[in-house]
């Protein structure tokens, strides 16, 4: 991983609440290179206006369709962009927020694609 200040950071949630929640982060992000990846709604798109943001499929729930997609989009979006951060806001049980720090680049890769996977499957089956 590099330095403190000199971290990549890859903030993940879907639009709306969770957006705001990610963005409410700004203090630790505002210094920070960063990508986003999210809905490709009308509020993504204007409260990250002039942020790299890597659009994902919904409804995230019950769609096997949007499950394949975003998984090739996280595996995409991993092996380009290489974060050293993930911050993911997931409504994932009564836990909110999720943060994943890996600094294995070999082993990330996996945890995040296992861990969105497993996240999208739950969303679909409950």
């Amino acid at each position: 991983m590099n330095d403190k200040e000199n971290i990549k950071v890859c903030l993940v949630g879907s639009s709306g609440g969770h957006l705001t929640h990610l963005y409410m982060l700004k203090p630790f992000w505002k210094d920070k290179n960063r990508l986003w990846v999210t809905f490709d709604k009308e509020d993504a798109r204007s409260l990250l206006e002039g942020e790299k943001v890597y659009p994902c499929y919904f409804p995230t729930n019950r769609s096997i369709k949007a499950l394949i997609k975003n998984t090739k989009i996280a595996w995409d979006v991993l092996h380009k962009e290489k974060p050293d951060l993930i911050i993911l806001i997931c409504p994932l049980s009564s836990r909110q927020v999720k943060y994943l720090k890996v600094s294995d680049k070999n082993t990330y890769i996996s945890f995040w694609s296992v861990g969105i996977f497993m996240h999208t499957i739950s969303l679909y089956i409950f």
